[in-house]
Formats: structure tokens, C-alpha cells, sequence
């Protein structure tokens, strides 16, 4: 027979939890963790993302100029990109436990990182109707067992009241990783690699996709325009992280807008 003792002592636990563990580096919090469950140590070193970013995919940017590098003469089926942070340091090794070593109970600490970012970029912006995800191909799924933003996508609403539509967007090819693939390469990678299943279920609807790694753009831009062939209004993109333009890809662009500059200034001077 259970006694009083125990089930008063059962309570005590839930209500001041002890040996509580930052899931950054373990050590014991008290019984005021926050929704982070990181330690002020670790948290300082999540490089959150402030100021001025790209218009379209949510890059920082350390000018005045409206889009970043990358973006300057892209377009995204959706209309918006926001993260809560870069991707590196503690966020970077916490989304890859996530993601490859079973460590599902850290998509509540990322729920509440996209929920921090609802609250104070998307929703004085827009007016959400349904939450969606990523989605991952059913082999993947057989190895990894669940689908981290999927996991994500359901804290976060959870916390948001908005309303989560499971499987109305699938993965119906299964693709290569993207990691180490070129901007180009990933486009083809991505090719009708998904597909809405419930048509009027995102039909005139604002939609927002959850993703947890924003890198090139290319995964949700290819989830977006799915959704917006399908009737949606609109899509706008949360991510938990940021990948940071490489110095490589920066030279890369600058040294070939300098060379198309020089070409069309070439042109107009030889033309007058």
C-alpha cells in the first residue's frame, strides 16, 4: 500500500524537481529552471540573432543593406524567414543530439526558442491560420524514429494555441543529404520531393512552416512552393537556427558582382 508519506513526497518532486541538469554541459540547475534548460554559462553562449537581418531568409547583417549576400537576386516561395539563433557552439552540438542520438525531450527547449521568436517577430507581422513541418521520408523515419521537427512543431504549439496539421505535408522521394551539396545541387536534390496531402486544409490559409536548421533556404522553399500550389496565401518560415554565410561563399559572391559591375560599367562607357 502506497502511504501518504510517499505520495505528499511524489508531489514535493514535481512541484521543486531537484537534480535538474543543463542540457548543455549537465550541471545541476535549481528549482527555478527556466524554459531553456540551459545554465547561464551555456545559455550566454547561443549567439541569439538581434538588429538588422535579410528581409527574406532572416540572415544578420552588418550594413544597411536590406537582404544579405545570398539573397541579393533570389526569391523564395515564401515570403519570410526568422530564426531564433546561429547555428554553431552549443546550439549546433544540441540540434545535432536531437536530431542523430535520441535526445527527443530537447525539442521543448527549441519549442520555446521558436516561441520567444512568434512572439516577437511573427505575430505583430502575421495573422497565423495552421503550423506545419518539415517533413522526412518514411525510411529515414524507420532510422531516426521521429521526425525532430515534428517534435518541435508540437511544443510550440502547445505554447502558441496555433493550431498543428500533422501530415499535410509528406515526403514522397527520398533525397541525399543536403549537407555538402551547392545551392544548385540541393535545388535538384529537392526536385518534387514533397507533396500536400489535404489541399483544403491549407487552402487561403497564412501558413507557418517549422524547420529546424535554416542553411540555404532550399528544403523550405521547396516545402513552400508545395503548399502554395496548393492554394495556400502564404507561407512564412521559423527556424530554431541560422547557418552564417562562410568567408569563402562571401568572396565568392563580391568578387563576381565586382567583375559583373565592372562589365556593365565597361559596356556603358564604351556605348557613350
Amino acid at each position: 500500500m502506497i502511504s501518504l508519506k510517499s505520495i505528499f513526497n511524489s508531489v514535493l518532486s514535481v512541484m521543486y524537481p531537484e537534480n535538474l541538469k543543463c542540457v548543455g554541459c549537465s550541471k545541476e540547475l535549481d528549482s527555478n529552471i527556466n524554459d531553456f534548460c540551459l545554465c547561464e554559462k551555456c545559455y550566454s553562449k547561443v549567439k541569439h540573432i538581434t538588429g538588422k537581418v535579410c528581409l527574406k531568409c532572416g540572415e544578420p547583417l552588418n550594413s544597411e543593406a536590406k537582404y544579405c549576400l545570398r539573397c541579393k537576386a533570389k526569391t523564395f516561395n515564401f515570403v519570410r524567414a526568422y530564426s531564433y539563433c546561429s547555428y554553431k557552439g552549443i546550439v549546433k552540438k544540441l540540434i545535432k543530439d536531437l536530431k542523430f542520438n535520441n535526445k527527443a525531450y530537447l525539442s521543448k527547449m527549441f519549442a520555446h526558442m521558436l516561441y520567444v521568436t512568434y512572439l516577437l517577430e511573427i505575430m505583430p507581422a502575421y495573422k497565423i491560420d495552421i503550423v506545419t513541418y518539415v517533413p522526412i521520408h518514411t525510411s529515414r523515419l524507420k532510422e531516426r524514429k521521429y521526425n525532430q521537427c515534428e517534435l518541435i512543431a508540437y511544443e510550440f504549439c502547445k505554447k502558441s494555441k496555433l493550431k498543428l496539421y500533422k501530415n499535410v505535408l509528406i515526403k514522397i522521394k527520398q533525397t541525399k543529404h543536403q549537407v555538402g551539396l551547392s545551392n544548385s545541387e540541393r535545388k535538384t536534390n529537392l526536385k518534387n520531393a514533397f507533396k500536400v496531402t489535404d489541399k483544403s486544409a491549407v487552402r487561403d490559409k497564412t501558413v507557418l512552416l517549422i524547420d529546424d536548421i535554416f542553411t540555404t533556404g532550399s528544403t523550405c522553399d521547396e516545402c513552400a512552393q508545395m503548399l502554395m500550389r496548393a492554394g495556400a496565401y502564404r507561407v512564412v518560415v521559423l527556424t530554431v537556427a541560422h547557418t552564417e554565410l562562410n568567408k569563402p561563399f562571401i568572396k565568392k559572391v563580391r568578387k563576381k558582382w565586382k567583375l559583373s559591375h565592372l562589365f556593365q560599367t565597361k559596356r556603358y562607357v564604351t556605348h557613350t
